[in-house]
């Protein structure tokens, strides 16, 4: 019998013009997993990724099916890296097409495709966040 996951926590997320409410993926289960397989995101609606310190962290976006906006953000809550509109992929994209992306901070967000534009998330922007803190394994 498969385990059942329990849903993630959510936060709030402010930002000078908009209030983001984020799943917390704060362990390696979590953050793996990621925004795989899910087929829409609602505005202000998306994830967190939650790392034990401040580093380059590149994401692969293995069976993510919607187009995202992805943040990286430091310690202090300040955007610094935006990768914006990063292509979606199939279940049946090759490993080597599959898109990369890479920034440095403590946490990355990913919103759906075209948010941070709207939003005016770019980066210097500073974000507003509850104290978060990644799991040991």
């Amino acid at each position: 019998m498969a385990a059942v996951r329990s849903p993630l926590p959510v936060v709030t997320a402010s930002a000078p013009a908009v209030t983001l409410r984020l799943a917390v993926a704060n362990d390696e289960a979590s953050r793996e997993l990621g925004l795989m397989c899910v087929t829409r995101l609602r505005p202000q609606h998306g994830m967190i990724f939650v790392f034990a310190e401040n580093r380059d962290w590149e994401f692969w976006m293995k069976n993510t099916l919607v187009p995202l906006d992805m943040l990286w953000v430091d310690d202090n809550g300040e955007i610094t890296t935006v990768a914006a509109r990063v292509p979606a992929s199939t279940r049946d994209t090759p490993d080597d097409a599959v898109a990369r992306r890479r920034g440095r901070g403590r946490y990355v967000i990913e919103l759906a495709s075209g948010e941070a534009s709207t939003d005016n998330l770019k980066v210097g922007t500073r974000l507003k966040l509850p104290p978060l803190h990644a799991q040991s394994p």
